[in-house]
């Protein structure tokens, strides 16, 4: 079992910019572009943030994903 980050489907469904949303929780853009590749981890307090900045719930940031399904 993994845990997939949805945060680009997320945004895109706000339809917010990357920049918009990394002004809005004082990081920078590249940072916000490290979540979403999977390259950094997204801390609770930061997934809060961006859950509240995005109207939804923090448990809509993320997949869990069976890897024994996946094949």
């Amino acid at each position: 079992m993994r845990i997939k980050v949805k945060l680009n489907e997320m945004i895109e469904e706000s339809g917010l910019r990357k920049k918009h949303i990394a002004k809005k929780l004082d990081v920078n853009p590249t940072t916000i572009s490290g979540w979403i590749s999977g390259k950094r981890r997204i801390f609770l307090e930061d997934a809060v943030r961006l859950a509240n900045i995005l109207n939804c719930d923090v448990n809509d940031l993320y997949e869990i994903v069976d890897e024994r399904k996946e094949g």
